[in-house]
């Protein structure tokens, strides 16, 4: 099983960069954001900001928001991820 790389860090970044500018654009704020989504704003916030968190808090928030998690964009695979 390969190990988390450093790039896996940036991708979570980007996700929870995403994610809070959705959340923002909706005019939610946290505190309803992670009670609508039933997890802690503690856990909210290791999202934001690209922490480990379950996948099953990520889809909530995703899900809380109405954003479909097939929507978010993939990166192409490089030669320097192989």
């Amino acid at each position: 099983m390969k190990k988390p790389t450093k790039n896996h860090d940036a991708i979570l970044l980007e996700i929870g960069d995403r994610l809070n500018q959705i959340m923002f654009n909706k005019r939610l704020r946290a505190y309803k954001l992670a009670e609508d989504a039933g997890i802690s704003r503690s856990v909210l916030y290791k999202i934001f900001n690209g922490r480990q968190v379950t996948t099953r808090s990520l889809l909530s928030v995703m899900e809380a928001l109405d954003v479909d998690p097939a929507s978010m964009e993939c990166r192409k695979k490089s030669q320097s991820d192989e």
